[in-house]
């Protein structure tokens, strides 16, 4: 994209991403097993974790996307990146230590591999950093990762465990829970 910015053509293979659903079915049945609610437990806050690593990500690649050609280039000291960073090593090492049960074998693996497309997203942004530019193959690169770790945070959610990728809680006020006031 040199020149004159654009979008991408409708035929561009940039617009090729994973289909929505193509993981199966990863969900491990919640209150039937005391193990898998172990797991589901334990779980939910690297699953926290890791949704908010995708949008730290996601917006550190936009930046990079939408700064100026004549501008100083990415910087990756910025806090927010090292926040996500910081974060993505966490949520790792919690999905790597977590005792998982054979009902959630595979939405464990999903998990992993959830962040380990976040890595490998990173690991594009510090190479595009790097140059100080991002080739179209590195920026397809980039993006692939972060619409399959998108794919994967929606296939492993669990809304009866409190896994989801938006926190719906108080979503509106007639269905907030209400303290008792004294």
């Amino acid at each position: 994209m040199t020149g004159t910015q654009r979008l991408h053509d409708a035929t561009c293979d940039v617009w090729d991403l994973p289909q929505a659903g193509a993981a199966g079915d990863l969900h491990p049945a919640t209150g039937t097993d005391p193990a898998t609610d172990r797991y589901l437990a334990t779980i939910a806050p690297a699953y926290g974790v890791l949704g908010r690593v995708m949008a730290q990500l996601s917006g550190i690649f936009l930046l990079a996307l939408t700064r100026d050609g004549g501008g100083p280039g990415l910087h990756l000291d910025h806090g927010m990146y090292t926040i996500a960073r910081d974060q993505l090593a966490e949520a790792q090492d919690t999905v790597a230590s977590v005792t998982v049960p054979e009902t959630a074998r595979r939405h464990h693996a999903a998990l992993d591999n959830l962040a380990a497309q976040l890595a490998a997203a990173a690991r594009g942004i510090e190479r595009m950093a790097a140059r100080m530019s991002g080739d179209e193959h590195a920026r397809r690169d980039v993006l692939r990762h972060l619409a399959e770790a998108q794919r994967l945070l929606i296939a492993t959610a669990e809304p009866d465990a409190g896994i989801t990728p938006v926190d719906f809680d108080n979503a509106c006020c007639s269905c907030a829970v209400r303290k008792p006031t004294a």
